[in-house]
């Protein structure tokens, strides 16, 4: 980069050449000239808005300045965005970073600002009562005890026309008229 690293804002690119668009209190073609070095001994009074993106402007003993820059940015002003994907924060997912910030866009069965934390996917309550979940990566699994599964279905009770209390032989025919049988 032709222009001065960490005194520029942007290089642009012009027809045959370049042009520098320096920071605030920078100047010169390369942004070389630190302007502010030599204009006051209290520069962030005089200029309190050098430091960017929330940056902190402390004045420095040599009659210049620097910034305390907030989390995801750094350079002399605060205006360099900090890739955080770069540092790979994601466990189990994709990093896709912002203007000072990140966030993990996770796989399947992962959460957590970092996709860190695997879902419990026994939580939601899907196995039926008497059988045992186990969870597993975007999965779960429902076993049932050695003694077996007694999952019970409620029906729906008809009245029956005849007195299931007693012992009753009815052949096929009285079957099929009482019950509708075809």
């Amino acid at each position: 980069m032709p222009c001065t690293e960490g005194n520029t804002f942007r290089c642009v690119n012009v027809y045959y050449g370049y042009q520098c668009v320096c920071l605030p209190g920078f100047s010169g073609t390369k942004c070389e000239t630190d302007d502010l070095r030599i204009a006051s001994e209290h520069v962030c009074q005089e200029y309190p808005t050098l430091c960017l993106n929330g940056g902190t402007c402390v004045d420095d003993e040599d009659d210049s300045y620097y910034c305390n820059c907030p989390e995801g940015w750094f350079g002399r002003d605060c205006a360099q965005d900090i890739n955080e994907c770069d540092t790979s924060p994601c466990e189990h997912g994709r990093c896709v970073n912002h203007a000072g910030t990140f966030e993990c866009s996770c796989e399947a069965g992962y959460e957590g600002k970092f996709c860190e934390e695997d879902v419990d996917e026994c939580a939601f309550g899907h196995c039926p009562p008497g059988t045992t979940c186990e969870d597993g990566v975007n999965s779960f699994v429902c076993t049932c005890p050695d003694e077996g599964c007694n999952v019970s279905v409620t029906r729906q009770k008809k009245k029956s026309p005849i007195n299931v209390n007693k012992v009753v032989k009815i052949n096929l025919k009285t079957a099929r008229k009482l019950y509708n049988f075809t």
